[in-house]
């Protein structure tokens, strides 16, 4: 759910995720350095760095987050086969 909830911590730097604050890896930049290009330049630099999962960690992202059931179902999905569950 990273795409969706990013976070500006108090030193202006944007954050892709509210829980990831002061981790390097989910650090786009500084809003106040950078251009509105820069910016989209870092965040797809960022996702591609974190991969296909953009983030989403379930041994380190907090059960309470507010993408927990987005990010549960798109886990759930890379995780699982076509009709793996159908009756």
């Amino acid at each position: 759910c990273a795409p969706f909830i990013g976070v500006i911590d108090a030193y202006s730097n944007f954050y892709l995720c509210c829980h990831q604050v002061q981790h390097k890896d989910y650090l786009i930049g500084n809003i106040k350095e950078m251009s509105p290009e820069q910016f989209w330049v870092n965040r797809r630099k960022c996702y591609e760095h974190l991969g296909l999962t953009q983030g989403f960690n379930p041994a380190v992202c907090p059960v309470g987050c507010r993408g927990a059931g987005i990010n549960r179902t798109l886990q759930g999905i890379l995780e699982k086969g076509e009709h793996d569950l159908f009756l």
